[in-house]
């Protein structure tokens, strides 16, 4: 069994968990602060304890990358992530490299050469730590008004990727989509075995119409918007740039008491819908933006259809900060009272 495991690790093709990457990652993250505890326990003069924890470091490098790169493959990304896997790995061997290094030299340091060492240490360890931290959260940046006024296109926000996670209705998910070839940000409101259907406007969740009540009109200024700079849709349609483009606004309750803002612009044929079932295993998901969506109500292969629970890659959160611009450095573009803006 121990033969067995030590190759596996070492497989470069075979399949990873979530779960399986993170112990690996611990072990490793176990090993390094034995191997450094043990060089700074013994005699300082002695040259080899250094090389032992070179020798660590080095022989954990193609596991570990072997490890995250299989995590990487079962994720959807190609070989070409490589290079990325490679961040943490290097992480650990440079901070192992600037903890054992002075050692070796305990007499010629001077005070500055050691706080820069420590600063160093401090930098590279925070480094491989956020490095590291992607197999639990991830940072997405919407591109599009889907889901508006939840995600605006422009938020910049993190997304918890706990384990063995299930949906419930209301939760913001998002997903890899086949179709689009890219991730996708919808809200679950239809669970395995639920019917649902759109009529009217109206969400139906089992034959029983989803509470809807007006929230007044959502405005926001007729102006490009996001990375891919598109224009929003509004109710009162024609606006002209710089006009205020004005939206109808509901709040929609699920039938768990999940409670969300939805946008109507207007009379769509996605108000409309016929019965869909969902499958075992899958789930039925709308964009907040209702007319202005793809989402479960169209067919698969234009981008739409039921997600699959083994698709989902974890669950939106709050918008880390946000962005009108077409780029996140353009800070005069900021949207201020986004910052650390939770998600529901």
């Amino acid at each position: 069994m121990i033969v067995s495991t030590f190759a596996k690790t070492f497989d470069w093709a075979g399949r990873a968990t979530r779960r399986e990457a993170l112990i690996f990652v611990a072990f490793v993250l176990l090993a390094c602060a034995g191997a450094v505890a043990v060089d700074h326990a013994l005699d300082r003069g002695q040259v080899f304890v250094p090389r032992l924890v070179y020798l660590v470091a080095g022989l954990q490098l193609p596991a570990l990358v072997a490890v995250l790169l299989r995590r990487a493959h079962d994720a959807g990304f190609s070989g070409r992530w490589l290079v990325l896997m490679l961040l943490p790995a290097a992480g650990f061997f440079l901070l192992l490299f600037l903890l054992a290094a002075p050692s070796r030299r305990r007499g010629r340091h001077s005070e500055a050469g050691t706080a820069g060492l420590a600063i160093g240490a401090a930098l590279t360890l925070g480094t491989t730590l956020l490095c590291i931290s992607r197999l639990v959260w991830a940072p997405y940046w919407a591109s599009s008004a889907s889901m508006a006024p939840t995600i605006l296109p422009g938020d910049y926000f993190a997304v918890a990727r706990p384990f063995g996670y299930a949906p419930a209705r209301g939760d913001i998910i998002v997903f890899r989509d086949r179709a689009q070839h890219a991730d996708v940000t919808k809200r679950v409101v239809g669970l395995p075995g639920d019917r649902a259907q759109m009529k009217d406007g109206f969400l139906y969740l089992n034959d029983v119409a989803v509470l809807q009540t007006d929230a007044g009109n959502f405005t926001q200024i007729m102006a490009p918007q996001g990375p891919a700079q598109t224009l929003p849709r509004c109710s009162n349609a024609p606006v002209g740039l710089g006009g205020a483009c004005i939206t109808a606004r509901k709040t929609e309750v699920l039938p768990n008491g999940a409670a969300h803002d939805i946008l109507d612009i207007g009379a769509t044929p996605g108000d409309n819908t016929p019965v869909f079932t969902v499958p075992e295993g899958q789930y039925f998901v709308l964009g907040d933006n209702r007319d202005n969506s793809l989402d479960s109500r169209i067919a698969a292969d234009l981008g739409g259809g039921f997600v699959p629970a083994n698709r989902i890659i974890g669950s939106a959160d709050r918008v880390l900060f946000s962005a009108t611009g077409a780029s996140l450095a353009y800070v005069w573009t900021w949207r201020a009272g986004r910052f650390l803006k939770a998600l529901q």
